[in-house]
């Protein structure tokens, strides 16, 4: 068994848009599930394709480990340009900056603050 429960409480399909519309509830211990780990789970559950899964939100209930979400899984990738950007950006990792970049940026807005401070 998974550290994460899910159970299905709606599952519609919305084919206007070409994509199934999941709402569930999750259960686990610790801290809330990541979007990343949800979205494996319901993937294994629901033999989703992960490319066009899409998890929208996850709500957490006070003083439980009990969480909502909503997930939209899309018929194909074509489909998926539906979806609104943020969501689709969501919970993916950023690669990072390589250091002397980001040192030249860090030096490059302290030279403006201070300009900034000299007017």
């Amino acid at each position: 068994m998974s550290e994460i429960e899910v159970k299905i409480e709606k599952d519609h399909e919305n084919k206007l848009v070409g994509r199934r519309e999941i709402e569930c509830t999750i259960s686990y211990a610790g801290a809330t599930p990541s979007r990343d780990a949800l979205k494996n789970e319901l993937v294994h559950k629901l033999a989703l394709n992960p490319k066009t899964t899409v998890v929208v939100k996850i709500e957490q209930k006070k003083g439980a480990m009990l969480s909502r979400a909503v997930v939209h899984a899309y018929a194909s990738e074509e489909a998926l340009k539906a979806e609104q950007k943020h969501l689709l950006e969501r919970g993916v990792k950023k690669e990072e900056k390589p250091k002397e970049e980001a040192k030249s940026t860090a030096n490059a807005s302290e030279e403006a603050a201070r300009s900034e401070e000299a007017k």
